[in-house]
C-alpha cells in the first residue's frame, strides 16, 4: 500500500509540474497579449492543437522523442524537467514525512515545498524565455501560445 501512495504522490508532482509550467507561459503571454487561461495546449510552431494523449506527462516527451507530433518541431527542455522536478519534490516530501502520520508541522512544510517549486518553475521560464532557439515549447519573442 505504502509503494501505491508514493507512486501515487511522483505522479501527482508530475501532473502538477506540467500545469504549472503550462500556467506559468500563459501568465507570461497574457499579458503581452497572447493565449488567455483554460484554452487547450498547442504547439507554439505549427499552432496546432494537441490531442490529450500528447500531454501525458514525462510519457508523452519521451514518446515524441521530444518533437511536436504535427510539425516535428524541438520540443525544449524546460517542460520535462518541470514535470520530473515537480515529481521528485513531491515523492520527496512523502518520503521525508510519515504520510500517515502528517502534523501541521509537515502540512506546513508540505505547502512550502510547493510553493518554492512553483518559483522554481517561474525562474525556468524566466532563464528559457531568453533562448534564441526556436522550437515547439520554449516561444521565442515573435511566437504566441
Amino acid at each position: 500500500m505504502e509503494i501505491g501512495f508514493f507512486i501515487g504522490m511522483f505522479v501527482l508532482g508530475t501532473v502538477m509540474g506540467s500545469f504549472l509550467a503550462c500556467q506559468a507561459w500563459r501568465l507570461h503571454y497574457k499579458d503581452v497579449g497572447g493565449k488567455k487561461l483554460g484554452q487547450r495546449s498547442v504547439c507554439l510552431s505549427c499552432n496546432k492543437q494537441l490531442k490529450w494523449y500528447d500531454n501525458i506527462p514525462i510519457f508523452s516527451w519521451i514518446l515524441l522523442g521530444g518533437k511536436c507530433r504535427y510539425c516535428k518541431k524541438k520540443i525544449g527542455m524546460m517542460e520535462i524537467l518541470a514535470e520530473l522536478l515537480m515529481g521528485l519534490a513531491f515523492l520527496g516530501v512523502a518520503l521525508a514525512l510519515n504520510p500517515f502520520e502528517m502534523t501541521l508541522l509537515g502540512k506546513m512544510i508540505f505547502v512550502l515545498d510547493l510553493t518554492l517549486s512553483y518559483q522554481f518553475i517561474k525562474l525556468l521560464v524566466i532563464f528559457s524565455s531568453h533562448s534564441p532557439e526556436k522550437n515547439c515549447a520554449i516561444p521565442s519573442s515573435n511566437q504566441t501560445i
